[in-house]
């Protein structure tokens, strides 16, 4: 069958090679092609410009718009978003509409913005917008057209500039502090089971073996030094669940005086007395605030007494006594002898 010949001269030929030359040139050369904007569109974009850029209210909302977005960490993308609306809120003749973002032509968008400011876009902003983003709704002028962001651009550029790597120190130091609090939670645990285990060992499993063997004794007081308040409580509490002795817990005030907290104990002793003769079970005392009774700037007379009751608290009454300091150097030290008193420290 014979073809018939190629007419090179027709107009749909003209109009479909002229077509693939334009797109090929669109794709490279982008940034050369100018749409010829009107004088009087880019005089009104330029008048935008500097209104807005210099815009007292503007330039406070955005650097307002900056430091909360670095506060909350607010991501690059979304930062870029939300400078778009504090533009809109200033906009002139060519504001965005607010439909705009609800389009995967946000993507696009952030794409143009981060092209400009990594100065990949030469060309004047609109004739490069509207070469390289003229489709669907960007161009579309019941959503602003390319002279909304030809503005919006150049106007939030100097303070979304930096953002991004600024931003990333502050997560990354979010991270180093998350890191340090992890390091710090890890070490604090160390420190609570240390001192869990060693009041298994001076308190705890010795409480078993008298249940079985009542020749043996116990520990008159002992004395958990912690500095941290939150961890010695913890630490407390758990004994107190884990002791197969009676728990005692006298909750003294603050502002008690000594002679509230020693009416305390005394009770307390006398009960825990009581306990043993009728059920042969030890009991522990967690005297709240019992350091107060050992300070070495008590009255000598106070301190003989204290020390006549931690000579014996346990064969006397048959109780033990526990109790937190926060700093050790304050108590006298002939309280602290062995025999007297067992020293739990955390470090």
């Amino acid at each position: 069958m014979k073809l018939a010949p190629i007419k090179y001269n027709t107009i749909t030929h003209k109009n479909s090679n002229y077509n693939r030359i334009n797109n090929t040139a669109f794709k490279t050369t982008a940034q050369n092609i100018s749409f010829g904007s009107s004088e009087e569109t880019l005089s009104k974009i330029n008048s935008d410009i500097n209104a807005i850029s210099n815009s007292y209210k503007f330039k406070t909302k955005m650097s307002s718009l900056r430091r909360k977005s670095l506060n909350d960490r607010v991501s690059y993308d979304d930062f870029i978003v939300a400078s778009m609306f504090a533009y809109n809120e200033h906009a002139v003749n060519f504001p965005i509409k607010e439909d705009f973002f609800e389009y995967k032509i946000k993507a696009r968008f952030i794409e143009a913005v981060k092209k400009y400011l990594n100065l990949e876009i030469q060309k004047e902003l609109n004739d490069f917008l509207k070469a390289n983003y003229s489709w669907g709704f960007f161009t579309d002028k019941k959503y602003g057209g390319s002279e909304s962001f030809a503005i919006a651009i150049p106007c939030v550029l100097p303070y979304i500039k930096g953002y991004e790597a600024e931003v990333s120190v502050l997560k990354l130091k979010d991270l180093e502090k998350k890191e340090a609090g992890l390091r710090k939670d890890i070490d604090k645990q160390d420190k609570v089971i240390t001192a869990k285990e060693q009041l298994s060992n001076e308190y705890l499993k010795p409480v078993q073996a008298v249940q079985k063997d009542s020749t043996l004794n116990l520990p008159n007081s002992i004395m958990l030094e912690c500095k941290d308040k939150a961890i010695a409580n913890e630490i407390m509490q758990w004994t107190l669940l884990n002791t197969s002795a009676r728990p005692i817990a006298i909750g003294t005030g603050s502002y008690d005086s000594n002679s509230a907290v020693r009416n305390k104990l005394k009770s307390a002793l006398e009960n825990a007395r009581e306990t043993y003769e009728n059920y042969r079970t030890p009991t522990l005392i967690y005297c709240e605030n019992f350091d107060k009774l050992l300070q070495n700037s008590n009255p000598k007379s106070e301190l003989a007494a204290i020390k006549a009751l931690l000579s014996n608290t346990y064969e006397k009454y048959h109780a033990t006594i526990i109790f937190t300091t926060a700093n050790s150097n304050t108590i006298e030290n002939v309280l602290k002898q062995p025999h007297r008193m067992k020293q739990i420290k955390v470090e």
